[in-house]
């Protein structure tokens, strides 16, 4: 009987410093920004469902029933619109579904503006963390890094969306970008890590960065090594999401959007609330990839293992590789990623 207590006794202290331990850490980044100005929307010990919570000017308190880390919800902090003063109202991905708006609401207010010395204070009341994603398409990779920017503050930056972006701007860049995308081959990785490079100078990577998409293939893992140690940063943790490969091909292949506003969904995980209605636009047209069928799916799978799945060896032999399961639940996924990054 003693044995028992005395093991329950140090389980209890463990917990206790443990919890101890995440307050201290979260209520820095919690302090600091109430301190500069910024808004805080939620202060949380632990993650998943919520087990307690309160509110009270205007900031929701919690504890959850996961304890493998804490998070302070800060708005600013997440991209450069709204560091900037701007709102960005959209919300969501292909995954997960989000809640229709009322267009009898009046558009939110805009933002307080924020300097980017106080973003880089709030910052280093924590760690600061530059993250890739790696994983097969359709593990989640862009699901998980919208989730972690939530959560640490800390930018997610898809080369895919990138590029899109630069070709849009009309730039120097971006007209290089075209000429090359138009002649159907591939962008040069010299032209994507100097885009990289380019981007990661804002302001609002100042704090850490998540990559999703990149990079493919070892080369490009050791150019991006590079230019990093170039302006004196460094990869901190590589997280492979694995998942099995007949499970992909199911899971990719019921993907579908619509075809007015891209809101994703999916024949068996993420329906529309209303059958053949959008729950965002309530458009009733929807589309599907042409290459998310059995064969091409199984093909690009292919590609991953002889191409990328490499660089998981590059970075292992650097001590920062990282792996979670992702066959669980994209919930389950997010907190395993949470406790690597505690």
């Amino acid at each position: 009987m003693l044995d028992i207590l005395n093991i329950l006794y140090v389980v209890a202290v463990v917990l206790l410093l443990f919890g101890a331990a995440i307050f201290v850490h979260e209520f820095g980044h919690f302090w600091v920004a109430l301190k500069r100005g910024l808004v805080v929307e939620e202060f949380a010990i632990g993650f998943g469902p919520v087990i307690w919570s309160k509110e009270s000017d205007g900031i929701l308190y919690s504890i959850r029933a996961i304890p493998a880390g804490g998070f302070v919800k800060l708005p600013q902090m997440l991209t450069s619109e709204a560091i900037e003063g701007k709102v960005d109202d959209k919300e969501g991905d292909e995954e997960e579904k989000v809640e229709k708006e009322d267009s009898d609401k009046p558009p939110p207010e805009p933002l307080p503006q924020v300097s980017p010395l106080s973003k880089i204070l709030v910052a280093f009341a924590g760690p600061l963390m530059n993250v890739i994603l790696v994983g097969p398409p359709g593990a989640g990779k862009g699901t998980q890094a919208q989730r972690l920017q939530e959560t640490h503050s800390i930018i997610q930056l898809s080369t895919g969306d990138m590029l899109r972006e630069e070709v849009a701007s009309g730039s120097e860049l971006g007209k290089q970008f075209k000429e090359v995308m138009d002649s159907g081959t591939l962008v040069p990785d010299d032209m994507i890590i100097s885009m990289i490079s380019s981007r990661i100078g804002k302001d609002d990577c100042k704090i850490g960065f998540i990559l999703d998409g990149f990079p493919r293939t070892t080369p490009q893992a050791k150019a991006l090594d590079q230019m990093l140690g170039e302006k004196e940063l460094k990869i901190d943790h590589v997280i492979e999401i694995k998942v099995d490969d007949d499970a992909m091909v199911k899971r990719i292949n019921g993907r579908y959007t619509c075809a007015q506003c891209g809101a994703g969904y999916h024949d068996k995980f993420q329906q529309p609330e209303k059958e053949g209605v959008c729950d965002h636009c309530e458009s009733k047209e929807f589309t599907r990839r042409d290459d998310d069928n059995p064969e091409t799916v199984r093909s690009r799978l292919q590609v991953y293992h002889d191409q990328t799945a490499p660089i998981l060896g590059y970075y292992n032999k650097k001590g920062v590789m990282e792996t979670v399961d992702g066959m669980v639940t994209i919930d389950d996924v997010t907190e395993q990623m949470n406790a690597i990054l505690e």
